[in-house]
């Protein structure tokens, strides 16, 4: 990328911004790089019928990397680079689903927390209001529910330091990770993660539905 960076350094930028360039930024040596996908001296404009990246060659010039052992290409690909000039390609989505939500969720959580401190320290430690004997401690999560717990701490640690690290790869700190979240770990770990985020989220509403008093009619 050095190379080819030195006459190309907006496209080089725009690299670095796909998960390609993310990871061999972070030291993964496998992954793609220029002449991987454009060639070395047989280079050629994409509008070109012979070039690598034509429409007619380039799912061909990506099954070279993802073959059986990798998730194989069955069509053409939506984007090669990052285009981060511009606009938003989905701002609704963004602002919504990302940047609303990440503060949402820090919000009610430090709340959460803040009131819960302070009941605690009103009351000596216990959020019944008296300090309770050995015999009349009372679990307050069930079997359930703490494993529950248990699941979203690995889930959220588990997206976070995958997540984090690719999205700032170009920190200093990120090479924390390299060698052990690089490559396709970083992928699958984040992947498995969102899916036991998902599956905790609609077993927690399984259950509030299971134990909400039933009216008769």
């Amino acid at each position: 990328m050095d190379q080819c960076g030195r006459c190309h350094a907006a496209i080089t930028a725009s690299y670095f911004e796909t998960y390609h360039g993310k990871i061999s930024k972070l030291g993964y040596l496998k992954t793609a790089k220029c002449y991987d996908c454009h060639g070395s001296h047989d280079v050629l404009p994409v509008t070109d019928p012979r070039s690598r990246l034509s429409r007619a060659n380039i799912v061909k010039t990506c099954a070279q990397c993802h073959t059986k052992r990798s998730p194989p290409v069955r069509r053409v690909p939506d984007a090669r680079h990052a285009s981060r000039p511009g606009p938003l390609p989905h701002p609704v989505l963004h602002v919504l689903g990302m940047t609303t939500l990440l503060l949402g969720t820090f919000v009610v959580s430090g709340a959460h927390t803040h009131c819960g401190c302070r009941v605690r320290c009103n009351t000596g430690g216990s959020s019944s209001g008296s300090t309770p004997s050995k015999a009349g401690l009372r679990a307050r999560f069930r079997t359930y529910e703490r494993n529950l717990h248990l699941i979203v701490i690995t889930s959220f640690i588990g997206l976070a330091s995958t997540g984090m690290i690719l999205k700032f790869s170009y920190a200093p700190w990120a090479s924390v990770g390299r060698g052990c979240w690089a490559g396709s770990k970083c992928r699958l770990i984040h992947r498995l993660c969102a899916l036991l985020t998902f599956t905790y989220f609609g077993a927690h509403l399984w259950d509030v539905r299971r134990k909400a008093p039933r009216q008769r009619v």
